[in-house]
C-alpha cells in the first residue's frame, strides 16, 4: 500500500472513465483507464511501441498529453455490430480498390502527438504507399484518410464514433 500511495502523492493520476456497454442491465459498464505518467517520464514513441509489444493482452492508446488510455474489450452485441459493419466496408474496398484497411488492433501516430486505435480505419492507396515499410510496420504516423472525402455508402459512414471524430479532425 505505500508504494502506491507514493505513486499517487507523487503527481501521477489513474483516472476511471465508466463506459456504458449497449445493453439492459444497469450494471453492464465496462472501465477504461487514463494513466498519466507526466511526471515521471514522457514515453517515446519507440518506448510506446516496447509498452506495447510487452503487454499484447492489453489494448494501449496515449492522447495527445501523453497520457495513456487503457481500453476495455467490447461486449458480445458490439463485437458482433462491429463485424457486420467492418464485413460491408471489406466488400465496399474490395470491389474499389480504392485503398487499406485496418482493424481496431492498428494504433495511429496522430499529427498531435497521440497513438489511438479507431475501431474501424481506411487509408487512401496512394497515402499507404508512399510510407516507408517500417512506418507501416509499426504505428502508421499518418491518421486514417477522411470519410467525407470518399465516396462511401451511408451505412459506412455510420460506423463513425467519437473516437472517429477526433482522429478525422487531426488529418
Amino acid at each position: 500500500m505505500g508504494g502506491c500511495q507514493h505513486f499517487i502523492n507523487s503527481g501521477a493520476t489513474i483516472k476511471t472513465i465508466s463506459v456504458p456497454r449497449n445493453s439492459d442491465r444497469p450494471d453492464s459498464k465496462m472501465l477504461t483507464y487514463t494513466i498519466d505518467l507526466t511526471p515521471f517520464i514522457q514515453l517515446s514513441d519507440r518506448q510506446f511501441a516496447q509498452l506495447c509489444d510487452n503487454h499484447p493482452d492489453i489494448k494501449f492508446e496515449r492522447n495527445a498529453r501523453g497520457e495513456l488510455i487503457i481500453i476495455p474489450p467490447t461486449g458480445g452485441e458490439t463485437g458482433n455490430r462491429n463485424i457486420e459493419r467492418s464485413a460491408d466496408f471489406v466488400l465496399w474496398n474490395r470491389r474499389s480498390k480504392l485503398g487499406y484497411l485496418f482493424d481496431s488492433s492498428t494504433c495511429f501516430r496522430l499529427p498531435n502527438g497521440g497513438n489511438r486505435s479507431p475501431d474501424l480505419a481506411w487509408i487512401h492507396r496512394d497515402r499507404w504507399e508512399a510510407l516507408n515499410p517500417g512506418d507501416r510496420e509499426t504505428f502508421p504516423p499518418s491518421p486514417p484518410t477522411s470519410f467525407s472525402n470518399s465516396n462511401l455508402p451511408a451505412t459506412i459512414l455510420k460506423t463513425c464514433g467519437k473516437k472517429w471524430r477526433t482522429i478525422k479532425t487531426l488529418g
